[in-house]
């Protein structure tokens, strides 16, 4: 997941800053938080999520009436969301930004011989090896698809977790890897991030849904303005640099997304 954890810090200080209460928790396994690392149980989050917003609403400056779950990253896929609407929670809003997968590639594919810019170039070499998460060699939205719609037969897939990923194309392991679009390793231009010419990866762009009489209560129109104000500031280039600053530069996640705030005048009350 490339969803740095400055991310759900911006939108808590640009919301805390207009008067908003945010509460914010890591899933078992992830952070700080207890659990066996990096292990993802759909169950186990949506029983995270349970004890969250209970702990929430024991709050005095909560009560028990919550508002809204803002949530980052894949847990927050359509069939998770569903999982969690018995909560009473008048509005979910699943964040997965601008980040996407897609293959990259480093200087030596773009020789004359090669010529390799697209992902449908890839069946120009005899044959090439693509690295990745195991859970990526059976998606269609992988390199099951790769093969099925590209023709990609002359793939090899080794499996690789985490850092290893370019690792493994930096030491000549792969020829090819799974990325996000937002990794930082991408800001100083050293990978070619590869054209999928056939769409086969989808956008992950998010979509706010929520009830109308709620918006009302939080404000309508000044409630979404925050909201819209620091997507607005989310490019893609953006992402990349915000998470370069704090998973290479070792920037602190609060200061970081402080600095974009500011930086961005997201940090004055509405109308000061």
């Amino acid at each position: 997941m490339t969803t740095a954890p400055f991310y759900p810090k911006m939108f808590a200080e640009a919301l805390t800053a207009r008067g908003y209460v945010c509460i914010g928790f890591d899933y078992r396994g992830f952070a700080d938080s207890e659990g066996e690392k990096g292990r993802v149980i759909i169950e186990g989050q949506v029983a995270d999520i349970r004890h969250a917003i209970a702990f929430a609403r024991a709050q005095d400056y909560v009560g028990a009436e919550l508002e809204s779950i803002y949530g980052f990253g894949h847990p927050t896929r359509l069939q998770f969301t569903e999982s969690i609407m018995d909560l009473d929670v008048e509005r979910v809003v699943p964040h997965l930004g601008e980040a996407f997968r897609a293959s990259a590639r480093p200087d030596p594919l773009r020789s004359e011989q090669n010529k390799v810019r697209s992902i449908s170039d890839l069946r120009k070499l005899d044959s090439f090896v693509l690295a990745g998460r195991d859970i990526f060699r059976d998606r269609q939205q992988g390199f099951r698809g790769l093969q099925r719609l590209y023709g990609l037969t002359n793939a090899e897939f080794l499996e690789v977790t985490g850092q290893a990923t370019y690792n493994a194309l930096d030491e000549g392991d792969a020829d090819v890897i799974n990325v996000f679009t937002t990794d930082p390793q991408l800001a100083d231009g050293r990978y070619l991030v590869l054209d999928d010419d056939k769409d086969l990866f989808a956008g992950q762009h998010v979509a706010v849904v929520m009830n109308e009489s709620k918006l009302k209560s939080l404000g309508g129109d000044k409630f979404m303005s925050i909201i819209d104000a620091v997507n607005a500031q989310l490019s893609n280039r953006t992402m990349i640099e915000l998470n370069r600053a704090v998973d290479m530069d070792g920037r602190d996640p609060a200061a970081a997304a402080e600095r974009f705030l500011r930086e961005n005048g997201l940090l004055s009350p509405v109308g000061g």
